[in-house]
Formats: C-alpha cells, structure tokens, sequence
C-alpha cells in the first residue's frame, strides 16, 4: 500500500524523483527518472542506486559524490536547490540539474530520503519542467 502511494506520489512529479530507502535501495522511482536509468521501473525497485545509475561507482575522479541524494544518505546533508552536473550511466552528456534532497527520520533514524531533479537552465536561472 505504501509503495503505491509512494509510487503515485512521485509520478505526479513532472521532474526525476526517486526515492531510496536507509540501505540505498531505490523504493520508488517515477517515470521521468526512469528515462535516466538503464533499467525498467520493475526491475529498479529495490536494487541498489548507485548500482543502477552509476554502475556501482560513488564518486568522480576528483573524488566527489556521483549522486546528490546518495551524497545525503550518507553524509545526512540535505540539499535545496542546488545547481550540479550529474550523468548518468544511461545519459551521453551530463545535465544540469536544480537538487533538492530531504530525509525522512523516526528518532532520529533516518528511514528515506527523496530527491528531485529539476533541469536547470544556468544562464537565466530558470527550472525548465520537462511536460510528460
């Protein structure tokens, strides 16, 4: 039940939106960040992210975070709005991306964390929202 309202939820997101649980699993994802990854939305759920998206890899050369909601799963950092480039294992170029990240605790526990792609358009500072 509740993977369905996560689900529904995060389709009526019109940006990338995934959400992973404490583990790193992804437990839901929507369809326009399926378009990112190399995998269909069935065989996501419940894989690993990083896997998924980065092919296993955590960080760049220079040794930074690949992903920003990986990046607050583990450092416990959320993030509002922050422009990145971020590519993905499925994508040819990197795109430019306005990320937020929250986290989801109970006593302090973190239980999920949700994050939101927004394109970003750099020189105007728009979010462009792409219409499914």
């Amino acid at each position: 039940m509740l993977r369905r309202f996560a689900l529904r939820a995060l389709n009526s997101f019109a940006v990338p939106a995934v959400l992973l649980d404490n583990a790193s699993r992804i437990a839901a994802i929507n369809r326009a960040a399926v378009e990112h990854a190399p995998v269909a939305v069935d065989e996501a759920i419940g894989r690993d992210f990083v896997e998924v998206f980065f092919g296993a890899r955590i960080y760049d050369e220079n040794g930074r975070f690949l992903s920003p909601i990986y990046k607050t799963l583990v450092t416990g950092k959320e993030l509002c709005n922050r422009p990145m480039v971020i590519k993905t294992d499925r994508q040819r170029q990197p795109g430019k991306y306005s990320v937020t990240t929250w986290m989801m605790r109970e006593s302090r526990q973190v239980l999920m964390v949700l994050g939101l792609y927004c394109p970003y358009q750099a020189r105007q500072g728009l979010f462009l929202e792409k219409m499914a």
